[in-house]
């Protein structure tokens, strides 16, 4: 679960910029090899801007810090292990995107290069097996860094043919190639594929809107499932 509040500014007719204060709650379940859980609580900050160089073209940047303070609990044989420990991320990104307006749908093409760094802090673990308990078990947690270049041809629609600026119901697919290198303990450099679905919905006075989405990627040999359900309130 993540929320944010965002104060946005118009510094010129072609150009917006924006920061945000938010936190976030995620749980997670460790199936194999190792069983276990892990649970993570965080704060995150930043900035972004959109300009828009020609109609129709727009350039867009956002960075991010974050701070999350983590549980972990694994099985790995007849040992336990449970710690916490804190993780620091920085993300950072830009993206060149169109929109092409043709009524009751658009295009909108991304190419976006993102990066993306989590560094884990000292790790201090509890372990039990066979009867005894040990409490002084550490582990440095280095780092992991990811950059990755996308391309999304994203295509909006209405079901019931009105222009899809002015529906309150706008459904979206967007295919996507992403090729990533993942910096952790070896270098590994892969291309992939995937595809999000989504709806969009709103209000009546067009200040809220509800999304759902739902998408599925694979990378070197590793599959991703994604659910996201969000609120937009503007005031």
């Amino acid at each position: 679960m993540t929320a944010r509040a965002a104060w946005e500014r118009m510094v010129s007719d072609r150009t917006l910029l924006g920061a945000f204060i938010g936190g976030e709650f995620a749980q997670s379940d460790l199936i194999a090899p190792r069983e276990g859980s892990h649970q993570r609580a965080g704060v995150t900050v930043g900035g972004y801007g959109v300009h828009e160089l020609i109609p129709g073209l727009y350039a867009d940047g956002f960075l991010t810090f974050g701070a999350g303070r983590n549980t972990l609990e694994m099985e790995i044989g007849a040992l336990d292990l449970d710690g916490d420990y804190t993780s620091r991320t920085l993300t950072a990104g830009t993206a060149l995107s169109g929109l092409i307006d043709r009524g009751a749908y658009q295009i909108l093409p991304e190419l976006s290069l993102t990066y993306g760094r989590v560094r884990i802090g000292e790790a201090e673990f509890t372990g039990h097996a066979f009867g005894l308990t040990d409490d002084t078990l550490r582990l440095e947690g280095g780092e992991v860094s990811r950059t990755a270049i996308s391309f999304t041809p994203e295509i909006r629609f209405t079901a019931d043919g009105t222009p899809v600026a002015q529906s309150r119901a706008v459904f979206s697919l967007a295919p996507r190639l992403t090729c990533q290198r993942l910096d952790a303990l070896i270098v590994e450099e892969a291309c992939g594929g995937g595809l999000e679905i989504g709806f969009t919905g709103r209000s009546e006075d067009g200040l809220s809107t509800f999304t759902a989405r739902a998408g599925t990627e694979r990378i070197s040999g590793r599959s991703a499932t994604t659910l996201q359900l969000g609120v937009n309130v503007r005031f």
